[in-house]
């Protein structure tokens, strides 16, 4: 008999009325500003205002549906979404292995996202395969309007873009509350 001992969740949700909604959050790019921080090779808004960004409760607002879709999921009374930020990748640019939080989830939301032109999210499996003794990575497919979330823990990363098309993300966290 076999069971899972140990199970990494994804979630991934298409962001409905995507095409109105995507207008919205290209309004408040248009309005924000970007830097490439120190050890970056992307550009983000992330470290400016790290919790109140302006559109941070639009933002909410505007995945209301696929966020209560997650909450309703996960089975939590409530979820608090922590931070959010706009990356934003040229030609050559890439994210190094990273994670967000030792707790809770994050979040991707495929901005401006061609999957014939940029590479999508690269996750690794925390611990090596146990039959090839190597490390494990997998993209999950997306698209334009795609939201995943994942387990904030889990080391992500983003290889270099060979588009000259720029790509859009944008990242948040959220904390579940249990009652």
């Amino acid at each position: 008999m076999r069971s899972v001992l140990f199970d990494i969740p994804v979630f991934s949700y298409t962001v409905q009325n995507w095409k109105s909604k995507k207008t919205q959050i290209t309004e408040w790019l248009d309005k924000t500003t970007l830097s490439r921080p120190q050890r970056g090779h992307f550009y983000s808004d992330r470290e400016f205002s790290r919790y109140n960004k302006f559109y941070a409760k639009g933002f909410a607002d505007l995945l209301h549906f696929e966020l209560k879709s997650f909450k309703d999921e996960v089975e939590l009374p409530s979820l608090s979404m922590v931070d959010v930020w706009f990356v934003e990748y040229e030609k050559g640019d890439f994210h190094v292995p990273h994670t967000h939080r030792s707790v809770g989830f994050s979040g991707i939301l495929y901005v401006n996202f061609n999957k014939e032109e940029h590479p999508s999210t690269t996750f690794i499996q925390p611990w090596p395969g146990i039959f090839e003794d190597e490390t494990i990575m997998k993209n999950v497919e997306a698209q334009e309007g795609t939201v995943l979330i994942v387990p904030s823990n889990l080391l992500h990363f983003t290889e270099p873009s060979k588009s000259d098309q720029k790509r859009t993300i944008m990242g948040f966290d959220l904390l579940p509350y249990a009652s």
